[in-house]
């Protein structure tokens, strides 16, 4: 006779970036229930009550139901366990009852006092780093240089498959500006994949890219780190001048060289002052120094 019903739970757990990206996705938990019976040949064999998937998002609980949205009932000795089939990308995935040794089972109720079973699932997710930093080789333009970020986050389909949307990032995050020397470290959902870039880059510059990951359709050089795990996570743009930029202050203008040239004169006069008076003042020893003629 019926004797219980059967509800599935979803936590979420981990790092406050990543669970709040995660909040939004559909876990799929395929739940089985099975009893034993023996066969005509008196063997002792399990046969499934209920086996179904079950699609359920972060701080869900659903009860199983049946084709009329009632409760599934479960008979006696009933033993249920589940199995997550998507987890969301999550770094760990667990389930309090995921086998036939280890289920939760209907051991008392009535179809009048239906005992209750829970199958609870916790996934759990992690933070990444993504550490971005500038170099400059040659004069430079002695200011800061602008880049951009811009990340993608694996995601579920309609229908089950992997599908990638954007993640949004902090304003701070996809947009900042750093200086010869100068990093920016980024705090994403591990999973996530982000391409670096620099933006109005000064004229003359030579723009070299070196990332730590080499698995891309451009290799290690094209500013993409994909699936971010971890905080060992790389780009480096590089800047090389041979020639100072326009407008960088670091040229010599027509006006500081005419302005060298009137400090270069000014110098010269008092130089030439300066042989002046020596001259008139040996000039005066020499006659003084000459005897009187009468």
């Amino acid at each position: 006779y019926s004797a219980g019903t059967i509800e599935v739970s979803k936590a979420l757990a981990g790092d406050d970036i990543a669970v709040e990206a995660a909040q939004d996705r559909v876990f799929e938990i395929l739940v089985t229930c099975q009893v034993e019976e023996e066969n005509g040949a008196g063997e002792t064999v399990r046969s499934d009550v209920y086996s179904g998937v079950v699609k359920i998002k972060g701080g869900q609980t659903k009860v199983l139901v049946g084709d009329n949205d009632e409760p599934r009932l479960l008979p006696l000795g009933a033993r249920c366990f589940g199995e997550e089939t998507v987890t969301g990308g999550a770094a760990k995935s667990e389930i309090d009852f995921d086998s036939w040794e280890n289920s939760v089972a209907v051991t008392s109720g009535t179809p009048e006092d239906l005992q209750a079973l829970t199958i609870s699932a916790v996934n759990t997710f992690e933070n990444a780093e993504l550490t971005v930093s500038k170099k400059v080789e040659g004069p430079g333009t002695g200011g800061a240089y602008d880049f951009t970020l811009a990340c993608t986050i694996p995601g579920t389909g309609e229908n089950g498959e992997t599908v990638d949307g954007t993640y949004a990032l902090p304003d701070a995050d996809a947009a900042f500006s750093l200086k010869d020397g100068q990093s920016r470290t980024i705090t994403i959902p591990a999973g996530v994949t982000c391409q670096v870039a620099e933006t109005n880059v000064p004229s003359g510059a030579k723009v070299t890219i070196a990332d730590s990951d080499d698995s891309t359709a451009g290799g290690d050089s094209d500013g993409i780190v994909a699936n971010l795990t971890g905080e060992e996570n790389t780009v480096q743009v590089t800047n090389t001048f041979t020639t100072p930029p326009p407008g960088s202050g670091l040229a010599i203008t027509g006006g500081q060289f005419l302005g060298g040239l009137g400090l270069l004169g000014a110098g010269l006069l008092l130089v030439g002052g300066a042989l002046f008076l020596l001259r008139n003042r040996r000039n005066e020893n020499t006659v003084a120094a000459d005897p009187a003629q009468g």
